[in-house]
Parts: structure tokens; C-alpha cells; sequence
């Protein structure tokens, strides 16, 4: 029975992560399109305002989830306590600091996009899944130096 149990709760601690996954792959999708839809749709100038006012607020939240990773999440998922209902919790209240942290960029963004505030979650969901993404090594390798003998493709 305990077996069982623990293999349900891997389960849907599984499903959670993969909705967690689709979620963030499809915001990450959607995001340039929408960018693409709003400026196709309006003004230029008005454009440029909308995309300035999520790329802005999408930084926010890129800040927002670091943060909230080192202080809350990485200690939770350490002491084993990390569960869904504190992932709702994580996720509201990163939704609640960009809100604040952007209270300028959502007032203008009311007046440009309309309901600015619903795309936050979407933004959080952004970046909650570029952060699990692997970093690359942006090292350049160092390449050897040919050699200077000529080879001939017969031998």
C-alpha cells in the first residue's frame, strides 16, 4: 500500500512537471507571435511602446523566478518539501511582485495592450521553464592549428 502510494505521488509530481514543461514551451512559443500579432495590429509607435512593456516586464519576471528559486524554491526541494500546493503558492506570489515591481509598466500597459495583467502568469510560466532549460557554454573551443605539410588525396 505505502508502495503505491509513493509511486502515485511520483506520478503526478511527473504529470505536474510536464504540464509545468508544455506550459512554458507554449509561452515561449507564443510569446514572439503574439509580439508579431501586436505589431501587425497597430501603429508603430504604439508597437513599439507594447513590445518595450513586456520585453520589460518579461525581465521582471525573469527576476522575480531567480529569486524566488534561490530563497524558496531550491531550500523547499532540498528539505523535501516542495509540493504543489506551495508551487501555486511560488507562482502567486511571483505573479503579486511583478505586479508590483511593474506597477508603472502595467498602468501602460492598460492604456496600449488592454489587460496587461493577464499575460503575467504567462510571463512567469516563461520564465520558470527558461530557467530549468541547461545553460550552454558559450566558451569558444580553441581550434588546432592546421598542420602545414600538404596531404595528397591519393596516398
Amino acid at each position: 500500500m505505502l508502495i503505491a502510494t509513493h509511486v502515485r505521488v511520483y506520478m503526478v509530481a511527473a504529470l505536474a512537471l510536464l504540464a509545468v514543461y508544455g506550459l512554458g514551451y507554449g509561452v515561449i512559443i507564443l510569446a514572439p507571435r503574439a509580439k508579431h500579432w501586436f505589431s501587425a495590429h497597430t501603429s508603430a509607435k504604439v508597437a513599439n511602446v507594447a513590445d518595450s512593456v513586456i520585453t520589460s516586464l518579461q525581465s521582471i519576471a525573469h527576476t522575480v523566478v531567480a529569486n524566488l528559486n534561490q530563497t524558496v524554491v531550491n531550500d523547499a526541494k532540498s528539505a523535501g518539501t516542495f509540493t504543489p500546493a506551495l508551487a501555486a503558492s511560488v507562482k502567486a506570489d511571483a505573479v503579486k511582485a511583478v505586479l508590483s515591481q511593474g506597477s508603472q509598466l502595467v498602468a501602460l500597459g492598460k492604456n496600449v495592450v488592454g489587460d496587461i495583467e493577464s499575460l503575467v502568469p504567462g510571463l512567469i510560466e516563461s520564465a520558470v521553464a527558461a530557467s530549468k532549460l541547461p545553460q550552454k557554454d558559450l566558451t569558444l573551443e580553441a581550434k588546432q592549428p592546421m598542420s602545414t605539410q600538404s596531404v595528397s588525396p591519393l596516398a
